[in-house]
């Protein structure tokens, strides 16, 4: 039961982080577009990315709130939020001919690339223990640990 409520209540963080993403980016799409246009990839790139990125968001809030699909849900929060990660490294690190602007969102105002990795970095490790409690990975290092334990006693 406290795996489950665990599970449940990582599931809701992400799940409200996401669900902030889609609407400051929909509820200024103007803004949002033109913070896609100042990023290192072309224009028309730009454009498909700007309604792209919240619609695989949205189908990933749905994932997360619709149980049979939570796990889906995790894996894919995994996958988004370890490729943002790795855009903003490669631009901290700058890779890119010139450092892209800082995306909206909660971080907007004050927020930095060092901030913005953080709070991914919270995310991912989130949905990487809901997704470790789900496939019950704890549970199975502990009882190899304990197997272990029992063939060295043995031997």
């Amino acid at each position: 039961m406290k795996r489950e409520k665990i599970i449940n209540a990582l599931t809701a963080f992400i799940a409200m982080m996401f669900f902030y993403a889609i609407v400051s980016k929909l509820s200024d799409y103007e803004e949002a577009h033109r913070q896609m246009r100042n990023q290192v990839f072309p224009d028309a790139i730009a454009d498909i990315l700007t309604w792209l990125i919240p619609l695989i968001e949205l189908l990933i809030l749905g994932c997360l709130v619709y149980k049979p699909k939570k796990l889906l849900g995790l894996w894919a929060s995994f996958a988004l939020l370890s490729g943002f990660c790795l855009y903003i490294i490669l631009g901290m690190n700058k890779f890119f001919d010139r450092i892209p602007c800082s995306c909206g969102g909660i971080l907007s105002e004050d927020g930095t690339y060092r901030d913005q990795l953080n709070f991914n970095l919270v995310f991912i490790v989130f949905a990487l223990i809901a997704i470790a409690l789900e496939k019950r990975w704890f549970n199975r290092l502990i009882q190899f640990k304990k197997y272990k334990r029992h063939i060295q006693t043995i031997g």
